[in-house]
């Protein structure tokens, strides 16, 4: 499917929709509609090129049919407000020409949007309406279609990014454990350690560990592939910090459980200084799998504290 399911309100999707605009298409060359007067006419705003553009959020969770029928309903209905409220629209627009109407939606799952739209404009197109371009055409898109803006607001501590994986399953730990003996080995050296020696609760945390690394490993690359310049700095962020993370490790007069507290404080903080558009949930993650990934490695290690015994 295109795009993907919104968790927030629909007023957070149309700002966040308008600021993604207007890094795109710059102050002035993208105009906002405000609506808390009268409504918006149909549009959320218009480029000064003609492009108008509408913001839609069906409640989820919805079946993709059902969405598809909320979304033409919505279509049908913004885009003959076009004519409704034509009056008011030619003073908005001024001298500009309308080519593209444009729905922008978190996900949407059938082709017949694009054909819907195309017939809604074409009943526009008879009304020979002065600021409707006779070519004018539709399109849907979604977030993804903003994907250098998103990043230029997360990295202006705006924005709100959450990154959406599929949960990790009991198997995929299994399947990953059997086939990574000696980190598991190495991991699970260190759980007991964090532990105490407590056997039943050191495998638990082992296995937690090993499900946040492949989580996080999950949401890498998918920043890797929707948000490049986003992930570099994640990796950048990591990188840094392991590369003292070693010595802390040896000279550090925390108790092995302090002294994975700080490290996890010390990245969270770290990360949500820098990228502070990113969601709350998705630092979690990132830092989640940087310490997992450390503990399957060798840089955050307890070399101090006597060792239990991992039968």
């Amino acid at each position: 499917m295109p795009g993907q399911i919104w968790a927030k309100s629909p007023d957070e999707w149309q700002e966040l929709i308008v600021r993604l605009l207007v890094i795109k298409f710059g102050i002035g060359n993208f105009v906002e509609i405000p609506d808390k007067t009268k409504g918006d006419c149909g549009l959320e705003g218009f480029t000064r090129c003609g492009k108008a553009f509408q913001c839609y959020v069906a409640e989820e969770p919805v079946e993709a049919a059902e969405l598809t029928k909320r979304q033409k309903r919505k279509i049908s209905t913004d885009i003959r407000k076009l004519n409704k409220y034509k009056t008011d629209l030619v003073g908005i627009l001024g001298k500009t020409v309308l080519e593209r109407w444009i729905l922008v939606v978190p996900r949407w799952e059938d082709k017949v949007l694009l054909s819907h739209a195309e017939e809604e404009l074409e009943k526009i197109r008879k009304l020979n309406i002065p600021f409707i371009s006779a070519s004018i055409s539709a399109t849907i898109c979604t977030e993804a279609d903003f994907a250098i803006e998103r990043q230029h607001l997360i990295k202006a501590g705006e924005g709100s990014l959450r990154i959406e994986t599929d949960p990790v399953k009991e198997l995929e730990v299994t399947d990953w454990a059997d086939g990574n003996d000696a980190l598991v080995g190495q991991l699970y050296r260190k759980a007991l350690i964090i532990r105490a020696g407590k056997t039943a609760s050191a495998r638990r945390l082992r296995d937690e560990y090993i499900k946040h690394f492949l989580d996080g490993q999950n949401a890498l690359a998918k920043l890797r592939n929707d948000f490049p310049e986003i992930y570099e700095s994640v990796d950048r962020i990591k990188k840094d910090k392991e590369h003292f993370l070693a010595t802390e490790s040896l000279t550090t007069a925390a108790l092995p459980p302090e002294h994975l507290r700080d490290t996890l404080a010390s990245l969270e903080s770290d990360i949500g200084k820098k990228l502070g558009g990113l969601d709350s949930f998705t630092v979690k993650q990132l830092v989640q799998e940087a310490i997992a990934d450390w503990l399957l490695r060798c840089p955050l290690d307890f070399p101090d504290v006597p060792s239990y015994g991992t039968t």
